[in-house]
């Protein structure tokens, strides 16, 4: 998976974070369970510095079922007390998100691949 991140501010604490999810279908999803938190990054190499710039990150997404899920969500919330006094936490709005994408790698084509490997290996062998 390739997506590109941008924090929305930083004048907020907790309040840029994006939780990616990664789950068979029909999970439950909760802001407890994120598998991958993207957050602010503030560094000074412009490159890296995902307030100011979107950043291209690249995760490596592996089926543990025939159907997945992946789902996006602000990591930062708002925290409030009874009487609606904010008591901490982030503003709940998240991040910047855009042109997300997953590419599927079919296990059978990989296992084909590591097998002409293997058989490679053992015929050089035998040679020797």
């Amino acid at each position: 998976m390739t997506l590109f991140y941008r924090a929305r501010d930083i004048s907020v604490s907790q309040n840029n974070g994006l939780n990616v999810y990664w789950k068979p279908n029909g999970s439950v999803i909760d802001k407890l369970n994120a598998d991958y938190t993207y957050d602010y990054n503030g560094s000074v190499d412009p490159a890296k510095n995902n307030h100011l710039n979107w950043v291209n990150y690249k995760q490596t997404l592996i089926a543990t079922s025939s159907q997945m899920l992946v789902g996006f969500g602000g990591a930062g919330e708002a925290l409030y007390g009874g009487d609606t006094t904010k008591v901490g936490g982030g503003s709940g709005k998240g991040a910047l998100l855009d042109m997300v994408s997953l590419k599927q790698v079919s296990a059978p084509g990989t296992m084909a691949l590591f097998g002409l490997a293997g058989s490679a290996l053992f015929a050089r062998r035998r040679k020797a």
